[in-house]
């Protein structure tokens, strides 16, 4: 009977070692049981506003993948209180103490062990510097981005000199969102509501917001007139129409159509024929907000003069503003 006793003594003190408890936790890091070992967290990582648990305990499988795990007693283990450390692949990921269960024991006494304090080391190493219009939206993972992260909140644009009179131009701004465990997605939307072409600048490590452009029947629309308006410009100039028709294109004294009416009164054109308009190209279209746009339109006139078929390229850019009349243009760049 005591030999009896005393084997059964023998096998509960083993089992209520700790290490025991250890081989237990450590089942659910070979099996990748991200929840428990999340749910083990004493002080839960800090979560930015555009993440939640699912990519920390991503970012949790992505550390462990692949990995060999092992434990080992840290310095300030010791009998009552024990503490260990969790290796993968050689690097500590992880530290736990263990204690004892409250009124609650094997037979003879023997202590169950928990988890009193688990730390999991965590790193938040990505980050989203963003350079985009200020009359657009940003979003990182599907949410808004508001102002709370803008650090730099007026870039103004160069060209705004050539609409200043007539309109505002929108201008630049920098958000930076920091403390991601993954990757973060980044979706932009312009004043009408349109996804936007974002870029990343390797030089600068931001990604660049376009402005974009409207639904495409308007862009279409926009864009046909700038050809039309360029035409007429190019009519102009060889003398097929006179600065009056050309005036339609323009707002009310426009200062840069009085040079125009000048350049055209002083100008020797040779006689030719009417010229066929041909090789229209939109080179640069920018939209910038619902009262202004910018088209760069390249054409070329085929007319014949004195008997010698010539070519005239016209190659501007042109500076819409939207008044009660519609697009009109309010300058030129040469």
């Amino acid at each position: 009977y005591y030999f009896d006793f005393l084997v059964d003594y023998e096998n509960v003190y083993q089992s209520s070692r700790p290490f025991h408890k250890m081989d237990e936790i450590m089942l659910s890091f070979e099996q990748m049981d991200m929840d428990t070992i999340y749910n083990w967290i004493s002080q839960k990582p800090e979560i930015n506003a555009f993440e939640t648990e699912e990519n920390v305990k991503n970012y949790m499988r992505r550390l462990l993948a692949d990995a060999t795990f092992s434990y080992a007693e840290t310095d300030n283990s010791f009998e009552e209180r024990p503490e260990y450390y969790i290796f993968a692949n050689d690097y500590i990921i992880a530290k736990l103490s263990l204690k004892k269960r409250t009124n609650e024991y094997l037979p003879y006494g023997f202590p169950i062990w928990d988890i009193s304090d688990f730390e999991f080391y965590t790193q938040a190493d990505y980050e989203c510097s963003v350079l985009t219009p200020n009359n657009g939206t940003i979003y990182l993972n599907g949410i808004p981005v508001s102002d709370d992260y803008c650090y730099q909140r007026v870039i103004v644009i160069d060209e705004r000199s050539y609409v200043e009179d007539y309109a505002t131009l929108p201008a630049y701004r920098k958000y930076r969102v920091d403390g991601f465990y993954e990757e973060p997605s980044l979706t932009a939307v312009n004043s009408f509501a349109q996804a936007c072409p974002i870029a990343f600048n390797k030089e600068t490590g931001m990604y660049e917001v376009d402005f974009g452009e409207p639904e495409p029947q308007m862009t279409e629309e926009m864009k046909s007139y700038a050809i039309e308006t360029a035409t007429a410009y190019a009519n102009c100039i060889s003398h097929d129409i006179s600065t009056t028709e050309l005036a339609t294109y323009f707002v009310p004294d426009c200062p840069i159509l009085d040079r125009i009416r000048e350049g055209v009164r002083t100008n020797y054109f040779s006689p030719h024929t009417t010229p066929v308009i041909s090789n229209e190209e939109i080179k640069r279209f920018t939209v910038y907000s619902e009262n202004v746009y910018v088209c760069e339109v390249s054409l070329q006139q085929d007319l014949v003069a004195y008997g010698r078929p010539e070519t005239v390229i016209t190659d501007l850019t042109f500076f819409f503003v939207n008044t009660p009349e519609g697009w009109k243009v309010c300058n030129i760049m040469y």
